[in-house]
């Protein structure tokens, strides 16, 4: 298609100031030449740049919101308004790529004045605004409104988002019919997000069944669309309801991961893991789970944590494996939380604590983790274990106790009545004397009277015996790893 027939009699006129008709025969295919004006090539790259899929009034075939390269296109759409003030399609794609790096309020303003020039496309994307609330107050009925002005001269997204308003009621009234049909006519003209819906809708009708409904996923995954490239990678990987495939899911999902899907890219890296529809390379899977667990997805960042924690594909490093399965915990990953109480339990980065674990595999089990369930019942049985360790094993062992036990306790005072003839035939001068010589004295008085009288001269004492026994061993509490003995410096605890 020629530029001249493209831009109509705005575009040509300004063209036939600047350039030859041979420079504006230029096809929609070939860049623009060293010999062509710089209003030409400024043009060119905002519709390279920034034209939206399906544009009829674009030479350039689109591109898609998640691909556009935005500083490049808002400076060429830019010189391009100027250049072509009366040209909407320009307006349009400045409002695309202002978008992009959500400069919401400039990009409103680009796309009002498509609107003054009457450019479908921009009708349709102002309509997406009202129904999101992007720069203006959420308000579905003017939404609504947007996509019927954009759908009535035939604009593809335009035709997709009024089915989808009128599919689901968005805006007004549900009117079902009408909405499969204009959603048919967008998915005819190429409109992958039609083709999906279309899918999702076939799927729901059907009770969940996926056969009529892949039909509408394969074709939009063909037409480059992440949801079904990705929603094609997890059913032909999990099987069930259709037949596995593996080479099929590896497929879609690795497509859906290099235009960077963080599910995908999880996805992707657990079956580089286990060697699904590729061969196994734990490396590759680290890297892959990486950039899903910078995405902040949960998942991958308790996978990765997992290789960190048993060093496969990284170095073992069991404090980035807490910090990784904290930050999935937060996401409310279930794997997190399991693997989480399997370092407690195991006392991996962190002191050992079989009453840390159960806690971290109840969180899993209540987020559904079938595992953790079981891991429950374990773990308390070694929270019984280790508390009984931590008893005393015989009298002796529990004799500071039992002595503390008899220092609190307030010695009954003497009995006016006491027969003193009956035990010495004197009244003594200090009746505590004979009270101590009527109850024998505990063992370990010595440690009684240092932690009840406070003596500077008994502290001294006990400290001197102390001194004199160096071979005498600490005690420790059973079952507890020392972060010295795996060799570690540091603890997220």
């Amino acid at each position: 298609m020629l530029y001249s027939q493209v831009i109509r009699t705005a575009v040509f006129a300004s063209l036939l100031s600047f350039v030859s008709l041979s420079s504006a025969s230029a096809v929609e295919s070939d860049p623009p030449g060293k010999d062509v004006s710089p209003i030409l090539a400024a043009a060119y790259e905002c519709d390279r740049l920034a034209t939206r899929p399906h544009d009829i009034s674009s030479p350039s075939k689109g591109v898609a919101f998640e691909d556009i390269d935005a500083e490049p296109a808002i400076r060429a759409c830019r010189e391009a308004t100027r250049k072509f003030p009366t040209t909407g399609r320009f307006f349009t794609q400045l409002g695309r790529s202002l978008l992009k790096v959500k400069r919401l309020g400039q990009a409103g303003r680009a796309l009002k004045k498509a609107e003054e020039l009457s450019h479908p496309p921009a009708l349709d994307i102002i309509g997406y605004m009202y129904e999101n609330g992007f720069s203006v107050v959420r308000n579905a009925h003017q939404a609504r409104k947007y996509y019927q002005r954009a759908a009535e001269p035939g604009d593809a997204y335009g035709q997709y988002n009024l089915g989808r308003a009128y599919l689901k009621g968005i805006g007004g009234e549900e009117r079902r019919e009408e909405g499969m049909a204009l959603l048919k006519k967008a998915a005819d003209k190429g409109v992958a997000e039609a083709m999906y819906l279309l899918g999702d809708t076939t799927r729901a009708d059907n009770g969940g069944d996926l056969k009529e409904a892949l039909v509408w996923y394969e074709k939009a995954a063909q037409s480059n669309h992440i949801g079904s490239q990705n929603l094609l990678g997890a059913v032909y990987g999990e099987g069930g309801k259709i037949a596995s495939n593996p080479e099929e899911a590896f497929k879609w999902t690795e497509k859906a991961a290099e235009r960077g899907n963080a599910e995908a890219q999880a996805r992707l890296g657990v079956f580089y893991l286990r060697g699904t529809g590729t061969s196994k390379d734990e490396a590759t899977a680290a890297e892959w789970l990486k950039k899903a667990a910078d995405q902040d997805y949960g998942r991958a960042q308790a996978e990765l944590g997992v290789l960190y924690a048993e060093g496969r594909g990284v170095k073992r490093d069991y404090y980035h494996a807490l910090r990784l399965f904290r930050k999935g915990m937060d996401a409310k990953e279930p794997k997190a939380f399991y693997h989480m109480g399997l370092m407690y339990e195991s006392g991996l980065g962190v002191v050992q604590s079989a009453e840390r674990a159960q806690e971290y595999f109840k969180g899993a089990a209540d987020l559904g983790h079938k595992l953790a369930a079981a891991k429950l019942e374990e773990a308390a049985k070694l929270v019984n274990v280790a508390s009984y360790a931590g008893q005393p094993k015989d009298a002796e062992a529990g004799a500071p106790e039992a002595a503390e036990k008899t220092a609190s306790a307030k010695p009954e005072p003497a009995s006016e009545s006491t027969d003193w003839d009956a035990i010495g035939g004197q009244l003594p001068r200090d009746k505590s004397a004979v009270m101590a010589a009527k109850r024998p004295e505990p063992k370990a008085a010595k440690v009684v009277k240092t932690k009840v009288t406070e003596l500077p001269s008994v502290k001294k004492t006990a400290r001197k015996s102390a001194d004199q026994k160096p071979d005498q061993k600490k005690d420790t509490q059973p079952g507890v790893t020392r972060l010295s003995q795996l060799g570690l410096i540091g603890t997220l605890d």
